[in-house]
Parts: structure tokens; sequence; C-alpha cells
């Protein structure tokens, strides 16, 4: 993640934090991104990758390598064990919008665009773009009225600090101002962060068929031009 806003990652998110678990959700959202995207020997880079987990199941899937870019050590700390001195791996801590590596095929992140403001929002996107040879996944809250109450509420934001979906009018303006190929939006996750449903398979899988209209979370995929 990134210390926009000042959100202190290490002494909140992920203080009490001591190994990476792989709940429902986040095999759901990786199954997702496997879904519109090949990771069979490709180099991924993640952006704002927290614990890693993502990553870590694109290795499993056959990705050549991965690496993940975070600026909270803390997080970094907990992904390095999960990685377990892994030779494909690279953990980096650097801010998002500093960090200047070299492209690789896949770039992703999940959970990261929306707790930026203003023009940083938009320069967030671009970097996806910016360091992707294949295609930039991110994946992000929908703009949804539940989403939008979620994150004014102050609890909320004492503990996750700033957020703010996007609206899939607001990327689009930002792809647009961008070198870019085809792209594709799809909602999914119908009940992310909803009290007692947010990490339940069954509920997920019941109302599997009406995710693309109502879920919580959306994907965007974007070919660079």
């Amino acid at each position: 993640m990134d210390n926009h806003n000042g959100y202190d990652w290490d002494n909140k998110m992920w203080k009490h934090v001591r190994y990476a678990s792989f709940d429902y959700m986040t095999k759901y959202i990786f199954s997702k991104m496997n879904e519109l995207c090949d990771f069979t020997d490709k180099t991924i880079l993640e952006l704002g990758c927290g614990l890693g987990r993502l990553s870590f199941l694109c290795l499993q899937n056959g990705a050549k390598s991965v690496t993940c870019v975070d600026s909270s050590q803390k997080a970094l700390s907990v992904a390095r064990e999960l990685f377990n001195n892994d030779d494909r791996a690279t953990l980096v801590e650097d801010d998002i919008l500093n960090y200047h590596g070299d492209k690789h095929d896949i770039v992703f992140s999940s959970g990261v665009i929306e707790h930026f403001e203003n023009e940083d929002r938009f320069r967030v996107v671009q970097k996806h773009l910016e360091l992707a040879n294949e295609c930039a996944v991110i994946i992000h809250p929908s703009d949804s009225l539940y989403n939008r109450f979620l994150v004014s509420r102050k609890i909320f934001k004492k503990l996750y600090g700033f957020q703010m979906p996007f609206s899939v009018n607001e990327i689009n303006n930002y792809i647009d101002r961008l070198p870019h190929g085809y792209y594709v939006h799809k909602r999914f996750y119908m009940f992310y962060c909803i009290p007692l449903l947010h990490n339940s398979g069954t509920a997920n899988r019941f109302f599997h068929k009406l995710e693309e209209e109502y879920g919580g979370l959306l994907v965007t995929v974007i070919n660079p031009a």
C-alpha cells in the first residue's frame, strides 16, 4: 500500500498481522484475475502488494517471476516469510508513484487505487500502464451506494484510511488520457465488506449469477497501446 493521506499502514492495518492467510476473498479475487489473464511463464509486478498473497498465487499458477512493491515494512516482512526465499520473488519497499522499475508482462493491484486522491488517482492508473508490456489489471471497490456509504463512515476511515471508489466513467476518463488498447470492466464479489457475508464462500457462490451487475468489486483489464 501507499502512505498517502497520512495513513500509517505499519501501525494500523498490518500492525497485528503475523502471517499471510489465504481467505475465501483472496482466492476468489485471484480466480477472477486468472479468468481474464494467463499468468503462465509471465513476469508479474504487483503494486501495493500488502502481504503478497496474490503474487504468491501467481507463482503457484505458473508465473515466471513476481516483483512485489509496497511502502509498508511490516507487510513486506510478512510477505518475505510467505515467499520463504523463493528466488522467483523480489520484494521492493517503495512508494507506488515513485517506483521506476523494469516493465513486466502483467502489472496488477488489488485494493490500492481507491486510496488515492485528486490527480494522484490518474497517476496511479498511469503507473500501471507505464510498467505493463501485455496488460494491467486493477481491482478496486465498485462505485455502489453501499461502498460510498461505507467509506464515508469515520470508523472505516480510521481503520483503513482514505478510500473513494472509482466509477467506471472516472476510470474510463483516465484511460482515455493514456495510450491504450482494448480494456474491459467486470463487477464481481457480491458481498464485499458486508458484515457476516463478506468472506462467505457459500453466500457469494449462491448469488454468483448476480455479481456482474451488483458486485462490490470491479476488475479493470487494460492492454497497453
